[in-house]
């Protein structure tokens, strides 16, 4: 059995005033390999380490062609996780083979201490990794919604269409999200990022008016932690919602609302919910309208969205939702509110820029009429999704004859 080692030295913290200890962490497996790159051939999907200790402290490493980590830690009683995804193509969280390892509590007292984690695929049926679920590689399945409140298991659902039995909500707005297990320090209630983590982007499906990408990619999985005692979990996820996007800012806008669960998939904070049935983690965030808007009410088109069914151009102020005059294909295209909107103090400003039609603090242009305010051939074509907001201080002047 070879061994990979790393160290982790654990040095003083003058902002903590705490004493520290040092300890030497053994990755080995129960599988055969061989050359020095071996750890490597295993984890082509990622690796990654943790500690946690039960004064609040942890940190996570992303491990990438090495063998060896130094970090300042404070003393404790610590526990350490490691994950390796071993993917046939290097594709991040891909669940072809993983291997887990878990070290006893460890107390850490200012000497050396040494720890030996042993990745292997046991390991992994622990609910330390695999929550509620029947496998650590169970598919994830995640619901964007515009609230939490009301949903009480994985058979409920958000999403657009009034219609739909299941419905508790509407859905929270995205092209794409990117799933990332962050690389972080947390000493002392501060936490600071340590790197870019492992991360992976999922594009949702741009034909359904749901919140829910389903189990798409059926190959992603990332260790959940037990959901009965969720705050020892030490896997900080962070799901980066991208609003005008469909490949998370490769192309097209950077522009994301990040939500963050600080102790995995289970953390029972800012109302996201985790249920583990069978062989599925579902996953429950609540986005609401206000945090997509939330510094895009300036953007000078619309906040989000293309215009499409799936994904609405979004409109989070008084200017955006005047741009639906002005979008190229808008006759057609799809629109959703996503703040109430109070035109009253927004007519002034479009003085230079509106028609005639719309006098300044008098009139508003209605939708599905050209720049003279004459009604288009086929009118306005496309669909508007209130959300269940409210538009007041619209004035209109009609013309009587």
């Amino acid at each position: 059995m070879r061994v990979l080692f790393i160290i982790i030295g654990l040095l003083g913290l003058a902002a903590c005033s705490q004493k520290s200890a040092k300890v030497k962490l053994e990755l080995t497996s129960s599988f055969a390999y061989n050359g020095s790159a071996a750890m490597q051939g295993v984890s082509e999907g990622g690796l990654m380490v943790w500690g946690k200790s039960t004064q609040g402290d942890h940190f996570a490493r992303v491990l990438s062609n090495s063998d060896a980590i130094d970090l300042d830690i404070p003393n404790g009683s610590w526990t350490f996780t490691a994950v390796a995804w071993d993917s046939s193509d290097n594709t991040v969280f891909d669940r072809d083979a993983i291997r887990c390892a878990r070290s006893a509590t460890t107390d850490l007292k200012g000497d050396t201490a040494a720890v030996s984690l042993v990745l292997t695929t046991a390991n992994c049926g622990s609910v330390n990794f695999q929550g509620t679920t029947s496998g650590v590689s169970s598919s994830l399945s995640v619901n964007l919604c515009q609230s939490t409140a009301e949903v009480t298991s994985q058979n409920d659902s958000c999403t657009n269409d009034p219609q739909s039995a299941s419905r508790k909500h509407g859905k929270a707005p995205a092209m794409s999200v990117r799933v990332r297990l962050d690389e972080f320090d947390a000493f002392g209630g501060r936490v600071s990022s340590q790197g870019p983590g492992l991360s992976r982007c999922v594009p949702l499906p741009n034909n359904s008016l749901n919140g829910w990408w389903g189990t798409s990619p059926p190959d992603l999985s990332i260790p959940v932690g037990d959901p009965a005692n969720p705050a020892s979990a030490p896997y900080r996820t962070t799901f980066e919602l991208y609003q005008a996007s469909t490949d998370c800012g490769a192309t097209g806008s950077t522009d994301l609302v990040p939500v963050t669960l600080p102790s995995g998939l289970g953390s029972p904070v800012g109302g996201h919910k985790y249920y583990g049935v069978s062989g599925t983690h579902h996953v429950y965030l609540n986005v609401p309208d206000g945090v997509i808007c939330k510094g895009r009410e300036g953007l000078s088109s619309f906040a989000g969205g293309d215009g499409s069914w799936a994904f609405p151009w979004l409109i989070c102020s008084a200017t955006q939702l005047y741009n639906i005059h002005l979008a190229s294909t808008s006759k057609g295209d799809s629109f959703r509110l996503m703040t109430d909107v109070n035109l009253n103090p927004y007519t002034k400003g479009f003085a230079a820029s509106a028609p005639s039609c719309w006098s300044e603090g008098q009139n508003w242009q209605p939708i599905g009429t050209d720049a003279s305010c004459a009604p288009l051939a086929n009118g306005f074509e496309g669909s508007f999704f209130g959300g269940g907001h409210t538009i007041t201080g619209m004035r209109q002047r009609l013309n009587t004859q």
